[in-house]
């Protein structure tokens, strides 16, 4: 593929947002590095530049109603989406894309499509869990119904959807009725990879890291730690990295089960010091009601942890049963106590699949990522 002038749009952007901004800052790197010329377009959030050169490409911020670096409301990510049709006729002018790529249906999707009907830009849309009618309903199903007529439109105008799991792809092909591309996410092996050896003795380190919503399932895993027997309970520690509407009351959860003691929130920390955490840790637990593929995961197996998940798009794809960590139930607290009780008692085994987790994710690149990116827009514009 000859070098082409891409726009990259995500209403999120590092250090801004979570895993689906991360996924738009490394795709971004990987087509500079093959020679495309990119500008990422995203919100700007307090005092940030409004232009910026980083790793290659330019990132341009436009103003929005943001208040949070970790998230943001429907009404906040709408106002980027009317930004960028305002400012749409200085981006073009000056940087004259071939092409767009959109992360989430909305609100980047959207002027997307703006872009396609006023300027004839094709665009690919990379879906990422959220922007799928019928993914976490209990969270989204309201939004989706609202939104579903824009939501197919905007699919519908894609001249390419991709999804980061088979399970998401499925979803996305049953709303929109057209074939859905799978590319999964990537890991950075320069930036997450295994520390020194970790100590064999109590305690057994377990860690989680995301956004504290009801999706990613802390308080189940809080749960399992009070189902642990005394003894196995006080040899263990859990570490909750990250922030979100639900710390309060999962805070409060840990102390009226009791294992307050046993459990460190850090809030959100740097990605040297998510490495470092993981590094130091024995175990990832990540009991999420839904995903799309998680970034945390593929972080904490390249830094060689064994893994307790819960069948999720994206973790079914990660995670092998009694390889490299187990697969419980959605809901199953007992269950991953199980398992938690049978990684206390068994450090060889601890040691195995964590081994097993490191070989697993070595497939799992964002170079190759880029690459499968870079064919589908080569394929797109051909």
């Amino acid at each position: 593929m000859r070098p082409r002038r891409l726009l990259l749009l995500n209403h999120e952007f590092p250090p801004v947002g979570g895993g689906g901004g991360q996924a738009s800052l490394h795709l971004a790197r990987e087509l500079a590095a093959q020679g495309h010329e990119v500008t990422v377009v995203t919100g700007r959030c307090g005092s940030q530049p409004w232009r910026e050169q980083a790793e290659g490409f330019t990132i341009r911020r436009l103003p929005v109603l943001r208040r949070r670096l970790d998230r943001s409301h429907p009404l906040e990510m709408l106002t980027f989406a009317w930004s960028g049709r305002l400012l749409a006729p200085q981006i073009i002018r000056e940087f004259q894309p071939e092409a767009v790529v959109a992360f989430f249906a909305l609100p980047a999707g959207l002027l997307a499509r703006h872009l396609r009907r006023r300027y004839g830009l094709p665009f690919l849309l990379s879906l990422r869990g959220g922007d799928v009618p019928g993914f976490f309903p209990e969270a989204y199903g309201r939004l989706h119904r609202l939104a579903a007529p824009l939501l197919r439109r905007v699919g519908g105008e894609a001249s390419c959807l991709v999804a980061n799991s088979p399970g998401l792809s499925q979803l996305a092909a049953a709303f929109w009725r057209e074939k859905i591309s799978f590319i999964p996410n990537g890991v950075d092996p320069r930036a997450f990879f295994p520390g020194p050896p970790r100590p064999d003795a109590p305690p057994l380190k377990v860690v989680t890291a995301g956004r504290l919503t009801p999706q990613k399932g802390v308080d189940r895993l809080l749960e399992a730690l009070a189902q642990l027997p005394p003894r196995d309970r006080a040899a263990s520690l859990l570490t909750v990295i990250g922030d979100g509407p639900h710390r309060g009351r999962l805070a409060e959860q840990a102390r009226h089960l009791g294992v307050a003691d046993r459990v460190q929130f850090t809030g959100w920390l740097s990605r040297e010091e998510v490495r470092s955490r993981f590094q130091g840790s024995h175990l990832f637990a990540l009991l999420s009601r839904a995903e799309g593929m998680s970034n945390a995961l593929l972080e904490a197996m390249a830094c060689g942890l064994p893994v307790i998940a819960t069948p999720a798009f994206g973790s079914t794809e990660l995670v092998k049963p009694e390889h490299n960590g187990f697969l419980v139930p959605l809901e199953d607290s007992r269950a991953v106590a199980g398992h938690w009780h049978q990684l206390l008692q068994s450090p060889e085994l601890l040691a195995a699949l964590g081994q097993n987790s490191l070989n697993l994710v070595r497939e799992f690149t964002w170079q190759k990522v880029g690459t499968a990116y870079g064919a589908l827009l080569n394929g797109m514009l051909s």
